[in-house]
């Protein structure tokens, strides 16, 4: 009987060697298969990631497409596919993979950078606005922060096509004081924040990178502008005269500078003007504003006033009610004009010197 307990001993023991021999055997086996799929994936997203650098995105996609076949869960993988399917225009699986993503990780910046670029070429600017915002407000890395500037410019971009004014102009701030010294970015932001009606923020701006691009006409012709939307008449003529002079044969300067004429023809407070002056161009332009509510079809809606005009356009100048009718003269003139807006019923034309000469009469009398 003891001997029988030995033999059994021995057979357990036995049994249990080659037990433990399998199980190391098999978790040796499927580490080696682990390590091998490791190797392959990355492999294959080497491959992607080169045929991607060099503009070969079908190449590029079908090494994706494998390296997801070997690991569905590999984000990398996923997000370089989808990356690639978006600048292939291939909307449909692109954006089934950015559902996926944005699934896996809401508040990856690349996620929804990339959501918002597949958006916008789609069309969905909304959409596109949102995911830009998410994108660019999310989390980037401090080696990304050029990244998060490209960003927000996209989305400046983007903002300025929906003409959302609102939105733009904070980003548009939020851009000049995040952005180098040297970014390439400062130019368009400059002559953005020109076209959004910032002429003084765009002036600053333009005024430090004319230093830097002293050839550069575009720049040039913005400064004038913006000293023009500013008020500055003079200063913006100065720079349109010289400028006309070094480009005798672009004519941007030279019909901006019939623009600053115009608008200096109309101006009641230039400097140094005497009182006949201020007089008398106070009733050119209010000639000025009738004109163009003539020309614009506004005539019928505003008859009543239009009459008034006319009479107190025809008096004579006398020196000891000059500067009673110069104020009447003035006031009748911003009443009309803010009544032309919704009087007139043809596109306007011609009547962008009027809104230079008025918006200066609004900032003197705040």
């Amino acid at each position: 009987m003891e001997a029988d307990y030995r033999v059994n001993g021995r057979v357990l023991a036995v049994v249990g060697l080659t037990l433990l021999g399998l199980l190391t055997a098999a978790r040796v086996t499927t580490t080696s298969a682990e390590h091998r799929k490791e190797e392959a994936l990355a492999s294959l997203l080497a491959d992607a990631q080169h045929a991607a650098a060099a503009q070969r995105d079908d190449d590029a996609a079908r090494a994706y497409r494998r390296a997801l076949q070997l690991d569905s869960g590999s984000f990398p993988a996923r997000l370089g596919l989808a990356r690639v399917l978006v600048r292939m225009e291939q909307w449909t699986e692109a954006q089934g993979h950015l559902s996926q993503l944005r699934t896996t990780d809401p508040a990856s910046s690349q996620v929804n950078l990339l959501s918002a670029r597949a958006a916008w070429q789609e069309g969905r600017l909304e959409l596109a606005s949102d995911y830009f915002h998410r994108a660019v407000y999310g989390y980037w890395p401090p080696e990304q922060m050029d990244q998060r500037a490209s960003a927000r410019i996209l989305m400046v971009r983007l903002l300025d096509q929906r003409q959302d004014r609102g939105a733009l102009v904070p980003e548009l701030l939020r851009l000049q004081r995040e952005l180098p010294e040297n970014s390439p970015y400062r130019r368009e932001t400059a002559l953005l924040m020109l076209k959004s009606s910032m002429p003084d923020e765009a002036a600053h701006e333009l005024r430090r990178l004319l230093p830097q691009h002293p050839e550069d006409l575009d720049l040039h012709l913005a400064l004038a502008r913006a000293e023009l939307m500013l008020g500055n008449y003079l200063t913006a003529r100065t720079q349109l005269r010289s400028l006309a002079r070094k480009h005798p044969d672009d004519q941007r300067a030279a019909q901006q500078l019939a623009l600053v004429e115009r608008v200096l023809s109309l101006d009641p407070l230039g400097r140094r003007l005497g009182l006949a002056e201020r007089h008398r161009r106070s009733r050119l332009l209010l000639e000025a504003v009738m004109h163009h509510a003539e020309s614009c079809g506004g005539v019928d809606a505003i008859g009543e006033y239009l009459e008034q005009a006319r009479k107190d356009s025809e008096e004579t100048y006398l020196r000891a009610t000059a500067e009673a009718t110069l104020e009447r003269n003035l006031q009748t003139a911003e009443r009309l004009w803010s009544l032309l807006p919704a009087a007139c019923r043809a596109p306007e034309t011609g009547s962008e010197p009027l809104h230079h000469v008025f918006a200066r009469l609004e900032r003197e009398a705040r």
